[in-house]
């Protein structure tokens, strides 16, 4: 049995050996087209692993050929049984014969930096008789599992195979075979290995309609799929030769791969420079040649196929190479791979034959680009990435979220339809949606803002339109032209705005609102919030359990990667992070939690840093990083400080940092504990610089009220006489103390009747999600003016 075939060794009749992607570059490889060099573990290699693995419970001892049926619906004993294949699989070593060759066949390459991938292909070779269905995702279910990047070193190799077989039996992957019908055993897993150039710029290229559709993106095309950049597009008629199209992304870092040492990081994250960020990552000649190149592929193919790209210096040359072929249609599917129904509107017709019954009740309140075909009438429901993750969903609701991660995964069993605000057609959170065959619309903004729960909504996944009907709404056979849709949008003129006193800030936590901070007016970031960055770096664990398995400069990757672009894109405007504050809530159910003891989960806010240091000092070293890159509006907000003490503590590792020698920043605390009504002189000469008032928390434990309990809140909110006259007390003693206050609470939106009195009493800014902006700022010029109107008639004799 081979061990290892190179690309250039994958014979036809090998397809199900290596699987689809590695078949498909093996075979443009061999026929003269560029493609980076790799080799490829056979299926046969995996199941001869897995045979010997000591999995120490009978019920997994025969795993290569079990069709493993578990309770898909039952989450905990889910990420159970997974956690306990995946430890067994990172606790066996490779065969040594495998070892051996992969240090023979991988000396050769030059390369310091190799990117470990899956490859699937499945046992049988059938045609499925569901040909109607979406079968894109069975093609692209290796989102499902990560592609580990590491040295070229031999236990760094080892480890980052063990993990991508170990991502196999992830609980996401568990439930999505199972979902769809399909045995594990059928699921055959190759693993593909390629060395990592020295990118110039990276993407994906795609043939839609007629012509050639190009995204690009300065270094590595990881940026993309992360979602870290939004990426330069191009389009060209690729045999004419001719640029239709192109438009310039929003793109303020780029990855690179390095020659590292052992234990470094095998990728380096660049920060791109104004010039850099204001310039095409590809010019004119490299977009023609590129869009050729794919013609030829595609030609050769004949099939729909995605292809990701390269350019990288080869022999002092920039050369173009392909990295992966991704198919987008098969006919070589399990025979048994089932779709269940979903409630849908039958045949799944174009919009253009839809016509809406009263067309009036119809109200457009949300619009993407459609991800995942078809119509969906139900009631909404709203997931918030903050909120606890809920046990179910209701059967037939619409799912609106920011995004889909794919840990929700068990909770679309039910879901009509789904309507996200982050995304585009190849992300992973559209493959998820045409995966499970649900209508969904990715990219459309503010949708968990401008729908409530309970609404009824039409989901049409063909245009990416989202409508608010009633319920007695119907969908009929008749023609719906764009101009009647247009119909229900409405067409803001330019706002002429009065100038205000009160600085308006937003609270942002994701990169979503990138595009938008340039036109909203606004005076800087007024918070971000650490725990609504942590997931898309920690994934489901808690950062105590995620750093025994990654590394301390993984870790300041991530949130530099994550919080960087946010502060360029409003410098020099000042942008206020506020340290990690975890919860118990924020991070139930996820795997980690048994790992952590109940005292543990009482730490919250400052008095965890004093427990635990580690992790915050993991924080100041990425805000450090990221002022040394130019980000000096960054400033620190401290959560939940109890005691003058706690800050103290903090303020001395805040020097140790390094960070208060740039002038800009300013180290602030929440004033949200009760505490700081008696304390907050004393917190000023022990160094605070500002405070900002989190009036969730304060309300919460002024009133001994529980937050994530609604029916404990009936009677009592912020506008309760005592919550504004503790709110009143903290603005009057900032400013007798010199300091600025801000507000970044929810209230002044869900009660816009407090900004005339917050403006009264004297507050410095006021802080709003981003949907909110322009609302708020009319309230405040108005409120303004209302207090200067005030002030003159006081004036007069």
């Amino acid at each position: 049995m081979n061990t290892l075939y190179r690309l250039d060794q994958i014979e036809l009749d090998q397809i199900a050996l290596v699987g689809q992607k590695a078949f498909y570059l093996g075979q443009l490889l061999q026929k003269g087209h560029p493609v980076v060099p790799g080799v490829v573990i056979p299926r046969t290699v995996f199941q001869t692993f897995l045979a010997q693995v000591d999995w120490s419970d009978p019920l997994f001892a025969d795993i290569p050929n079990s069709s493993l049926r578990l309770n898909i619906e039952d989450w905990q004993q889910l990420q159970a049984i997974a956690q306990h294949l995946r430890r067994a699989i990172l606790a066996t070593p490779l065969p040594s014969e495998l070892q051996q060759a992969l240090v023979e066949i991988t000396q050769h390459w030059h390369p310091a930096t190799v990117i470990v991938r899956p490859s699937l292909g499945f046992a049988s070779s059938k045609r499925s008789l569901h040909t109607k269905t979406n079968l894109e995702a069975l093609l692209r279910t290796s989102v499902l599992m990560t592609s580990q990047v590491c040295i070229l070193e031999d236990a760094a190799l080892e480890s980052a195979i063990q993990h991508l077989w170990a991502d196999f039996f992830g609980a996401k992957s568990l439930f999505y075979w199972q979902r769809l019908g399909i045995p594990l055993h059928q699921v055959q897993l190759s693993t593909l290995i390629q060395p990592i150039p020295t990118a110039i710029a990276a993407g994906t290229l795609r043939l839609v309609n007629d012509h050639m559709e190009i995204q690009a993106t300065p270094g590595l095309g990881m940026a993309i799929a992360r979602g870290e950049v939004i990426p330069d597009t191009y389009q060209v008629q690729a045999l004419e030769e001719i640029i239709t199209a192109k438009k310039l992304g929003f793109r303020t870092i780029a990855y690179t791969a390095i020659a590292p040492t052992f234990n470094s990081q095998p990728l380096q994250i660049q920060i791109l420079d104004a010039a850099q960020q204001e310039s095409f990552a590809l010019e004119e000649e490299q977009i023609i040649h590129l869009a050729t190149l794919g013609q030829q592929v595609l030609t050769e193919i004949g099939a729909p196929v995605e292809l990701e790209w390269v350019l990288h210096h080869h022999n002092g040359m920039p050369t173009l190479e392909f990295t992966q072929v991704i198919p987008l249609k098969s006919t070589s599917l399990p025979s048994n791979a089932q779709f269940p129904p979903i409630k849908v509107m039958p045949d799944r017709k174009s919009t253009q034959a839809l016509m809406p019954e009263g067309l009036s009740e119809a109200v457009l309140v949300a619009s993407g680009t459609a991800a995942s075909p078809g119509h969906a009438i139900a009631p909404a429901w709203i997931l918030h990435i903050e909120d606890d993750l809920p046990l179910e969903l209701p059967i037939g609701s619409v799912l609106v979220t920011k995004t889909l991660p794919l840990e929700w995964l068990p909770l679309l069993k039910h879901a009509a339809a789904i309507v996200m605000e982050q995304g585009s057609p190849t992300s992973h959170s559209a493959i998820v949606a045409r995966e499970l065959g649900i209508p969904a619309v990715v990219g459309a903004l503010h949708a968990t803002d401008v729908i409530q729960r309970g609404d009824f909504l039409w989901v049409d996944g063909d245009r990416g339109q989202v409508y608010r009907v009633p319920q007695s709404f119907k969908i009929h056979s008749a023609s719906l032209t764009d101009q009647a849709a247009s119909q229900n949008t409405v067409h803001h003129p330019e706002t002429i705005r009065s100038a205000i006193a009160t600085q308006l800030m937003v609270n942002l936590s994701h990169l979503e609102h990138l595009a938008t901070l340039k036109t909203l007016p606004i005076d800087g970031i007024g918070l971000i919030r650490a725990e609504l960055l942590a997931p898309s770096i920690l994934g489901t664990e808690h950062p105590t359990t995620w750093l025994q398995h990654h590394t301390s400069a993984e870790l300041i990757t991530g949130f530099t990667t994550s919080l960087l672009p946010l502060a360029q894109a409003v410098s020099p405007r000042p942008v206020f992070y506020r340290s990690l504050d975890l919860r118990p809530q924020e991070f139930r159910p996820l795997g980690s939690v048994s790992a952590i003891s109940p005292t543990e989960w009482g730490l919250r806010g400052t008095r965890s840093y004093q427990a635990n240091p580690a992790l915050f000092d993991l924080e100041l070293a990425a805000l450090a990083q990221m002022q040394q890159a130019g980000a000096t509006n960054l400033c620190l907000i401290l959560p939940f400080v109890r005691t003058v003490e706690e800050f103290e503590f903090c303020r001395e590792r805040v020097e140790k940092a390094g960070l208060t020698q740039y002038p800009a920043f300013q180290l602030w605390i929440m004033a949200e504990v009760p505490s700081v009504l008696f304390l907050l002189a004393d917190y000023v000469k022990a160094g605070v610089q500002g405070i900002s008032l989190g009036t969730n928390d304060l309300t919460q434990l002024l009133f001994d009220l529980d937050r994530n309990q609604p029916q404990t809140w009936a009677e009592i909110d912020e506008r309760h006489p005592a919550v504004k006259r503790a709110i009143a007390q903290l603005i009057r003693q900032a400013q007798e103390n010199n300091i600025p206050c801000s507000i970044c609470g929810e209230a002044p939106v869900r009660y816009p009747e407090l900004i005339p009195d917050l403006i009264r009493w004297g507050i410095t800014s006021i802080s709003v999600a981003p949907e909110a902006v322009e609302t708020t700022y009319g309230a405040i010029a108005q409120a303004e003016q209302t207090l200067r109107l005030e002030a003159s008639r006081l004036s007069l004799p």
